[in-house]
């Protein structure tokens, strides 16, 4: 992980352990913060293969699968936390997975949201 994501995953744990209305500790905030990274890492990598490669039809419902797993994961963390559900990605150039803080804090230009980024 390099320094840009290190640094969001700090931000991103420190937001969750503040905003969460589920208190848990900071050490299992911390380990859903880095499983949120990888999920929308899987995201990422997946939705830009499908942008930029010709894809076969088993491929392409084997990704389909395989984000909707990760979407139902980030879903279950959120829950954990006591948060609304993610919003799924809309465009491969954006997060892969983008949270609703109560406070409304926003780390993207839309400001409404939190993204987690890949």
């Amino acid at each position: 992980m390099n320094a840009e994501l290190t640094k969001a995953l700090i931000e991103t744990t420190a937001r969750l352990t503040t905003e969460a209305p589920n208190k848990l500790p900071p050490h299992i905030l911390g380990a859903r913060a880095m499983e949120l990274f990888r999920l929308a890492r899987g995201l990422t990598r997946r939705a830009e293969a499908e942008c930029s490669y010709e894809m076969s039809e088993t491929q392409a419902a084997r990704n389909e699968r395989s984000d909707e797993r990760a979407y139902t994961r980030a879903n279950a963390i959120m829950a954990e936390l006591g948060l609304p559900p993610v919003e799924p990605m809309s465009d491969v150039r954006g997060y892969a997975i983008k949270i609703f803080l109560p406070s409304g804090r926003s780390n993207s230009m839309g400001g409404r949201v939190w993204g987690i980024a890949s």
